[in-house]
């Protein structure tokens, strides 16, 4: 692994920054974070230690953090930042050809629609079933999931009361329930 995009800074988001130092151990170099400037600015303020040069055993993570506001390149592929907001808080969905990582989000501005559009899968926030201030309910999940279009919508980051199976059954075609393993062709 050479790069991490980050969503938010939310801790069951970041607080497993430490186990970076593995990677950057094994490729003998750093691992690059991008992100926008709230979640980079937070990281810089609680890991500070780990935006170090590397020491001779690599007894910490050693990560670059870049800041994002529009498409860019890494290693040759074209990742997008597509703008949310998760409560008061602005967060990052990303998009990589033709899907896209929703999770923790309220809303998803007009200009992000945009962003979306073309879409074989979407990856969307659905904490529950009704609707929370920072994260989508399921029927808020379908009605984003409808605008936006993808051929293939799998809802994730669910609250454990959910049901799998129940809840599968309430999805309209095109929309599935996801579950820990997924494993989605591109």
């Amino acid at each position: 692994m050479d790069a991490v995009l980050y969503t938010h800074p939310h801790a069951d988001h970041l607080n497993g920054i430490d186990d970076l130092r593995a990677f950057c151990y094994v490729k003998q170099g750093a691992v690059v974070l991008y992100g926008n400037a709230f979640t980079m600015d937070n990281i810089t303020s609680r890991f500070g230690y780990a935006l170090q040069p590397p020491s001779k055993v690599w007894d910490k993570p050693v990560l670059l953090p870049e800041v994002v506001d529009g498409p860019f390149e890494h290693d040759g592929l074209s990742i997008t930042p597509i703008p949310l907001q998760h409560g008061s808080w602005p967060c990052l969905g990303w998009r990589i050809g033709n899907a896209a990582w929703l999770t923790d989000l309220s809303h998803i501005p007009d200009e992000s629609l945009a962003l979306l559009q073309g879409l074989d899968v979407l990856f969307l926030d659905c904490l529950n079933m009704d609707g929370y201030p920072s994260h989508l309910g399921f029927h808020q999940s379908l009605e984003w999931a409808a605008r936006i279009g993808a051929r293939r919508t799998v809802l994730i980051h669910m609250i454990h009361r959910l049901e799998y199976h129940a809840l599968s059954a309430l999805c309209p075609p095109g929309v599935e329930v996801g579950y820990d393993g997924l494993r989605v062709q591109l």
